[in-house]
């Protein structure tokens, strides 16, 4: 291969490194925003049943102490009786005796179901938790890593744009005139196709090429293009590996 076509090949690797570059501009930002979703959600539901988790607390404290009122009260009914005249005492006070019993008995049976509740729940955020940390443990540093990276990528590329300069400026003229024309027309950046002796492919389109085309690659004096594809085509007399 002459040194013209070997420029050729190697701007070709420079500007597909540019290439992918470019898209870990827009790639990585989305990845690091996935990563860190990932972990909001795991946090979120462990929030949202710590959560419920305080309300039910909040709910069994509330009951507890109307529990213990409402014995008060009931005891303090329960001594009147001994005191009681007339019938509409007596009828007054028995009232309010199956009235505090009646918060009693329900109260209690809320206790138990709370208590049952908070079991329930406490089991489930420790799961939470544990999720939580592991999907935090295995995300983070990907996402320091990925933010590194976005600080970074520019000056890589201005680095890289650099090589690509320097290349350029040996390559031969019409050659690269021919090469950034195709490479201005392909999102892909894939302008050479290499081909080696043992498929006689083109690498961009997949297609054979003819004996003709063949025939004026192995001369390598002039630009070979493909006939499918329009891809500059450079012969390679090797086996692919």
């Amino acid at each position: 291969m002459s040194n013209d076509f070997k420029n050729l090949v190697e701007l070709q690797d420079v500007d597909l490194k540019i290439i992918d570059l470019e898209k870990s501009k827009e790639e990585f930002p989305i990845k690091v925003e996935t990563l860190e979703n990932e972990i909001k959600e795991a946090k979120g539901q462990l929030e949202t049943r710590e959560e419920e988790l305080n309300q039910l607390l909040t709910e069994q404290k509330k009951i507890e102490e109307q529990i213990v009122t409402s014995k008060s009260s009931l005891d303090k009914s329960q001594e009147r009786l001994n005191t009681i005249k007339t019938n509409k005492e007596y009828d007054a006070v028995h009232t309010e005796i199956e009235t505090q019993k009646n918060l009693l008995n329900t109260g209690e049976k809320r206790l138990k179901k709370i208590s049952q509740e908070i079991e329930t729940l406490q089991s489930d955020i420790e799961e939470k938790r544990t999720t939580a940390e592991e999907v935090t443990t295995k995300n983070q540093p990907e996402i320091d890593e990925l933010k590194t990276k976005i600080a970074g990528i520019d000056s890589v590329i201005a680095e890289v744009n650099k090589d690509r300069e320097k290349i350029a400026a040996e390559a031969n003229k019409f050659y690269l005139r021919s090469y950034n024309h195709i490479r201005s027309n392909r999102k892909s950046g894939s302008v050479i196709s290499v081909v080696v002796s043992s498929s006689r492919n083109c690498d961009v389109c997949y297609q054979m090429i003819d004996p003709q085309a063949i025939n004026e690659m192995r001369k390598g004096s002039n630009l070979v293009y493909c006939q499918n594809c329009g891809s500059i085509l450079i012969w390679e007399p090797r086996t692919r590996q």
